[in-house]
């Protein structure tokens, strides 16, 4: 019997020494400037070139293209392992077969790197306390990554933990702790989350030097976040515009967001997936009117050409129901990524990733294995 390997085309794609721009690309269609090897510093490159080679080894080989200080300072999959008693434990490796990581998009910046890949692999042991299944896994998982010397420094990663649930039959039933419990917030925690709320909201404004963002991954970085790299000097008039229009985004009401896209703005994919599919409503956007007071923390940001990558923080207060769940009066938090290309200073296409499972926790939201699992 024959094997079709239907991943030998992402296999030879993203092979140690491909092109930049032969590399799929989430925020691509339509676009009418592609990337390619030229944009790439040598550092770039050789960064780049490293990582190719990192995701064709299984992980436990992985070390060697570590420095000897690699700091994780954020795993892809942290709720699960908390839930059934192995948190802060590596996922089991040994119980997917064949591992593959697709690149599906990637953009490289001085000495940092971030990446949106499918992990591919077959579920042939326990995980998560669940056992073997033998199905074949999908699981969409980002990282951010820093780079000393073309070797990894440091690392920050953001996994689908919902999609795992759901393939390979993990059911998640927290309280809903809301019941007969007043909306009115506490005041001193209120009081806490608005002060985060203003300095972040300072420390982001239009108009803002890039270096003052936050980042992830400098922690071990000598000098402060903008380094030699990151500096506001080093962006062109082109990424000042898009780092600027997506500042003024992000401070946007939701309702008012049009305003920074262009008439044929592409969204490629919703922030959240999975909790509207599980309540039989597949494609509803998030309900603003259940967030109150919402504002985005930048937590990291990458701009390059007509890219923009961000990793950021939602937090709001939960006042309306949402995906089944009434009104908790607590406020939440929840990690969410976006990748955005722009087109003369407005955002042209979007693709959106959140941590589903940690909302979903926080204010009981059920989960379930999709049928058949």
């Amino acid at each position: 019997m024959t094997t079709i390997d239907f991943l030998g085309p992402a296999r030879r794609r993203q092979a140690p020494g491909a092109d930049y721009g032969a590399l799929k690309s989430l925020v691509a269609t339509g676009a009418s400037r592609q990337r390619g090897n030229a944009e790439l510093t040598a550092e770039e490159r050789t960064n780049l070139e490293a990582y190719l080679h990192y995701k064709t080894i299984q992980p436990h080989e992985r070390a060697p293209f570590h420095t000897p200080t690699f700091t994780l300072h954020r795993r892809g999959f942290i709720h699960l392992p908390a839930m059934t008693g192995t948190g802060g434990k590596e996922m089991d490796h040994s119980a997917l077969e064949g591992r593959f990581d697709e690149i599906e998009d990637v953009i490289v910046k001085g000495d940092r790197l971030w990446s949106v890949f499918t992990l591919h692999a077959r579920h042939i042991g326990t995980i998560y306390r669940q056992p073997a299944t033998h199905k074949q896994l999908a699981i969409t998982e980002m990282c951010v990554l820093r780079y000393e010397a073309g070797k990894l420094a440091e690392g920050w990663f953001l996994g689908d933990e919902v999609s795992i649930c759901k393939q390979i039959g993990i059911g998640v039933t927290v309280p809903h702790v809301s019941g007969g419990a007043s909306l009115a917030a506490t005041p001193s925690v209120a009081a806490s989350v608005g002060g985060l709320m203003t300095a972040a909201a300072d420390r982001q404004k239009p108009g803002t030097d890039y270096g003052q963002l936050k980042s992830v991954v400098t922690k071990l970085a000598p000098g402060h976040r903008s380094g030699r790299d990151l500096t506001a000097e080093e962006l062109s008039a082109e990424e000042r515009a898009n780092l600027d229009c997506f500042l003024r985004y992000k401070i946007a009401k939701p309702s008012e967001r049009k305003l920074y896209q262009t008439a044929n703005y592409k969204g490629n994919r919703r922030g959240i997936v999975h909790l509207p599919e599980l309540r039989g409503t597949p494609g509803q956007e998030l309900d603003h009117g259940a967030l109150e007071g919402r504002f985005d923390e930048i937590e990291d940001i990458v701009v390059k050409g007509n890219r923009l990558w961000c990793a950021f923080t939602l937090r709001a207060r939960h006042v309306g129901p949402l995906y089944g769940m009434p009104a908790t009066g607590k406020t939440v938090e929840m990690l969410e990524y976006c990748a955005m290309r722009f087109e003369g200073g407005k955002i042209a296409e979007g693709w959106f990733f959140a941590d589903e499972l940690g909302l979903a926790l926080q204010i009981g939201i059920p989960v379930h294995a999709e049928d058949g699992a």
